[in-house]
């Protein structure tokens, strides 16, 4: 336990691949992702999604290669932003190849969320030949609240070449405040799903507390 964060940290009885606490989210930890052992585990599980009967995942955390090159991250080291993003890409590529190969699932979806910015570590074009598509987060909305569109325009080069490729951008913004499809609440959610149909891509507004406990109907709109 450390008492100036209040968080809890692993000891010296957890395996190596495993990081700090994600501050963001209390009793989830950061990962040394290209860590064999961590891979393997995580493949474990996929054979459990995939017997289940799923068609794809959905990958959270892509961008944890940003974590790993900065240096200032509360771990004993770092790496090069190009090598941490280069073991992402294969991850990902070795999560596709066993699902679709190995496993005789060629049509496995393979959906990363954010971190859309390692395109630009993609200078073979390996991970885009490899995804599916993108689901991407707060893209025009942080909740009610306007994105800058500043911040928005430096993200949207990269759905393009997705959506350019071909392959599915879903926008999953968290703008619907739960009063209902009228008044401002109406506004803002039209406005969403203009901005982002006028792209290309394919929207979801989902509610604004970011539960994730329920699938967001609204009448005659989303259903």
């Amino acid at each position: 336990y450390n008492a100036s964060s209040g968080l809890n940290q692993p000891n010296d009885n957890a395996p190596c691949w495993l990081g700090n606490t994600n501050t963001d989210w209390e009793g989830n930890y950061k990962v040394q992702y290209w860590s064999n052992d961590w891979q393997t585990t995580i493949l474990d599980y996929l054979d459990k999604i995939i017997d289940a009967g799923f068609d794809g995942v959905y990958l959270d955390i892509i961008d944890g290669w940003e974590y790993w090159s900065d240096d200032s991250n509360g771990e004993s080291f770092s790496i090069a932003s190009s090598t941490a993003a280069s073991h992402m890409i294969n991850f990902v590529k070795r999560i596709a190849y066993y699902a679709r190969v190995t496993k005789g699932k060629p049509n496995f979806y393979i959906f990363p969320q954010n971190g859309e910015a390692i395109l630009d570590h993609d200078t073979e074009g390996e991970l885009l030949d490899t995804i599916s598509g993108i689901g991407i987060e707060d893209l025009y909305y942080d909740e009610t609240n306007g994105i800058d569109t500043a911040e928005t325009n430096e993200r949207i080069p990269y759905l393009d070449d997705i959506s350019t490729d071909g392959k599915p951008v879903i926008v999953v913004d968290y703008a619907d405040d739960d009063t209902g499809y009228s008044g401002a609440n109406k506004t803002r959610i039209d406005d969403f799903y203009s901005k982002v149909q006028t792209k290309g891509y394919y929207p979801y507004v989902a509610l604004s507390d970011r539960e994730l406990d329920e699938i967001n109907s609204i009448s005659g709109l989303q259903e």
